[in-house]
């Protein structure tokens, strides 16, 4: 399993992407102030891979939901730096020894995670909040979630995205609630705020 943590500008940190599960992280792990016990600090604050071992000695941020995340447990654990972003966490069966080729591999893993995250235009992505002093990643809209964003900012209505998409309305509904509280706004004029004052900064 593979767990992404991404660090606010407020230096607390959540879990929005895992590979390797569908349970939304997001969901079951709010976040929490970044400090030292935290596993794989020093990846946050230093750019390190940083060996957090197995199930028995890692120092669960969220240890309420162990059975939820790792049914069968783990027995290796490593994170590395993803720039900008946060770190990285990856969950095994297997310990491995962490060298210099190794280390170097995984923090050009991290370099390239941070480069997806910045510019991929499907899939997962992340909007950045530009009306605070300090910038603040903000969680990933689905591919769906993106699709019936641009559809409300075209005006359509609940029922008319429903039918254009060939969703149920409730789903619809549904899923503009998440997309609000990903983009940490409160409807739909906060929506059309924030996508007008992001393009009148890029021009």
């Amino acid at each position: 399993m593979v767990i992404l943590v991404v660090k606010r500008s407020n230096d607390a940190v959540f879990c929005p992407a895992c590979y390797g599960s569908d349970i939304e992280l997001w969901n079951i792990c709010p976040e929490k102030v970044l400090d030292e016990n935290h596993p794989g600090y020093e990846a946050f604050i230093e750019s390190k891979v940083v060996n957090c071992g197995g199930i028995n000695d890692y120092p669960f941020y969220h240890p309420e939901n162990i059975p939820t995340l790792f049914p069968n447990g783990f027995d290796a654990s490593v994170a590395f730096t993803v720039p900008t972003f946060g770190a990285a966490f990856i969950y095994g069966y297997h310990h491995f020894e962490i060298d210099p080729l190794t280390e170097n591999f995984l923090l050009t893993v991290g370099e390239i995670c941070s480069l997806f995250l910045s510019h991929c235009d499907n899939g997962a992505r992340f909007d950045v909040d530009k009306h605070v002093t300090e910038p603040v990643a903000l969680l990933p809209l689905t591919p769906r979630q993106w699709a019936i964003k641009e559809a409300m900012l075209r005006g359509l209505t609940n029922a008319a995205i429903a039918k254009e998409m060939n969703f149920s309305e409730s789903l619809i509904r549904h899923e503009t609630i998440r997309i609000y509280s990903k983009l940490g706004i409160n409807g739909r004029k906060d929506l059309f705020r924030l996508e007008g004052e992001s393009l009148d900064q890029a021009q």
